[in-house]
């Protein structure tokens, strides 16, 4: 802990003193030597289960990202790092905060990786908040952008979006997002992701199953006890 103090501290000074008697090449390569710093102590924090500490260091990079309007990429990678601390802290409301405000960034930079980045990661913070639609609503959105490029990111986002129609009860659905990925998979030709994919479809196609079965009981049940009532 105490060599990442110095060290942080270090940079912090050298940053300082660029922006008191260096130029503009001084002072931007201040501020990156200083965010890397930061980021780094944020990670150390974070494998020391330090999350407050964590996102205390995070916290300042974004402060040094926001100060260099040259660099709106920067700031957005610094509101992604920063919302998954908070994810990881527990904080689900700012780590939806910082991760909308990523995909603020990504959006106007026309960056459609990050924006694919932003969506998975708000995706998985309304599912820890309980909220499905949300979380179906942005995995839609970041299988939209993964279909024009990264098949393993598409075939995550229907494994996942299967997971959650099923845990929901809508059969039909994940059926339908886990054909999907079960055929990504085969396109990948992973065999470990293969493997996953046809168990989830056929638990989920038997589920479906099951359901019609009991809807169907349940209607002659029904029509049984109309007939009787009648009678």
């Amino acid at each position: 802990v105490g060599d990442t103090a110095a060290a942080v501290a270090a940079f912090e000074q050298q940053a300082a003193l660029a922006h008191t008697s260096g130029g503009p090449a001084e002072v931007r390569v201040g501020q990156t030597n200083l965010v890397r710093a930061y980021r780094a102590a944020a990670e150390r924090c974070a494998a020391m289960g330090d999350a407050g500490g964590s996102v205390t260091f995070l916290e300042k990079c974004l402060e040094v990202a926001k100060s260099d309007s040259s660099s709106p990429a920067a700031e957005g990678l610094a509101n992604h790092r920063l919302g998954f601390a908070h994810h990881a802290g527990g904080d689900y409301h700012k780590a939806i905060t910082f991760q909308t405000e990523y995909l603020r960034l990504c959006t106007a930079l026309g960056d459609r990786t990050g924006e694919g980045a932003a969506r998975r990661a708000l995706a998985a913070a309304n599912q820890s908040q309980g909220d499905s639609t949300a979380a179906i609503a942005n995995l839609e959105a970041f299988l939209e952008i993964a279909k024009s490029g990264d098949p393993t990111s598409q075939a995550r986002a229907c494994c996942s979006l299967g997971k959650i129609y099923g845990a929901a009860g809508k059969f039909d659905r994940a059926v339908t997002y886990f054909e999907r990925f079960f055929e990504v998979a085969r396109g990948l030709n992973n065999r470990r992701m293969l493997d996953v994919a046809r168990v989830n479809l056929g638990v989920a196609r038997g589920s479906a199953r099951g359901a019609g079965l009991l809807r169907a009981v349940a209607g002659a049940d029904g029509g049984s006890a109309g007939g009787a009532a009648q009678g």
